[in-house]
């Protein structure tokens, strides 16, 4: 265990006992519009360090160079308002939830990440479709359905990505890792139970990949294989299933749409911190808290209170 190890645990831990629901959404989005605001004013008042050349290459915003805001590089300012997104539109709520969550897209496509700019796009025009509320718990069967195939479709493609890449220098390099992680994996041992939390520091450690990868191997089930095994990926998806089986009686949707960005993120990126503790660890506790707990006769009890709920386009009588 080393000191990052301990304090990752106990946030988690205060996980199992801290408020769930609006609370952690109102949090997060006030928190990440802090960062979103401050991003914005060094945007006009501190371009020197918060705009950087594109200078010819791959990777450049839609205004026409890089930016990272007050963060160290562009995909950090990326993936971080791209994970916070639907806390900023379910924590303010109405228009002025949506206007936010726009704001915050804007700053995610000039960033020049395209990781995160096609998240921060996703998310936004899932968030638009299925207007999840926290608020109270709605039932949305058709909404629940076409999210859980996107889902589902988006997670197959993360799982497979990284195992048909061939060439090393496809996404960006990240098919270099992944044929490390891959080798790596050809170990029984490693196949069962990883390398554990320190193996991806030990690769940067031997020289084996640069300072800039250490924090991951750029796919969120790659790296949980590579640092847990089939062991620890096996609970990793069933503490994500547990998130989605609570969730069914009102706040399937929320849940949803929490994890929609980290699914797209998922592919090329590790938005979920598991082995360290970093500028994304707190998208973690957001989605283990970003809902109530709520049994079925507390809903129902809910819809008798209310004579009319919005269903999947119409309002629906439930008297």
């Amino acid at each position: 265990m080393r000191p990052q190890s301990i304090l990752y645990l106990s946030i988690l831990v205060a996980a199992v006992v801290a408020p769930r629901g609006l609370g952690i959404h109102i949090g997060i989005a006030t928190a990440a519009l802090a960062v979103a605001v401050a991003s914005g004013i060094a945007l006009t008042t501190h371009s020197d360090f918060s705009v950087i050349d594109c200078a010819g290459g791959p990777k450049c915003g839609v205004l026409g160079f890089i930016f990272r805001g007050v963060l160290d590089n562009e995909n950090a300012l990326g993936l971080f308002l791209a994970l916070a997104m639907p806390f900023i539109y379910m924590g303010f709520g109405g228009w002025q939830g949506l206007v936010l969550t726009v704001y915050a897209l804007g700053l995610v496509l000039i960033t020049g990440s395209r990781t995160g700019s096609l998240a921060a796009v996703v998310t936004l025009c899932v968030l638009v479709v299925v207007r999840p509320t926290v608020r109270q718990p709605v039932r949305a069967p058709v909404r629940s359905a076409l999210l859980t195939v996107g889902i589902l479709g988006v997670f197959i493609l993360g799982l497979f990505v990284p195992f048909t890449a061939r060439d090393a220098t496809s996404y960006s390099g990240r098919a270099f890792l992944w044929e490390v992680a891959r080798d790596a994996l050809a170990k029984p041992s490693t196949l069962i139970y990883g390398e554990g939390m320190f193996g991806w520091d030990e690769l940067r450690a031997s020289g084996v990949i640069d300072f800039s990868a250490i924090y991951s191997a750029h796919n969120q089930w790659l790296h949980v294989l590579f640092s847990t095994g089939l062991v620890g990926l096996g609970f990793f998806l069933a503490a994500i299933l547990a998130l989605f089986w609570e969730a069914r009686h009102g706040y399937y949707t929320v849940v949803a749409c929490v994890l929609i960005p980290f699914f797209v993120l998922g592919v090329t990126e590790r938005p979920w911190p598991i082995d360290t503790i970093d500028w994304l660890a707190w998208s973690v506790p957001g989605a283990l808290l970003c809902y109530p707990r709520a049994r079925a006769d507390s809903t129902e009890e809910f819809q008798r209170r209310v004579p009319l709920t919005e269903g999947d386009g119409v309002l629906e009588s439930i008297t």
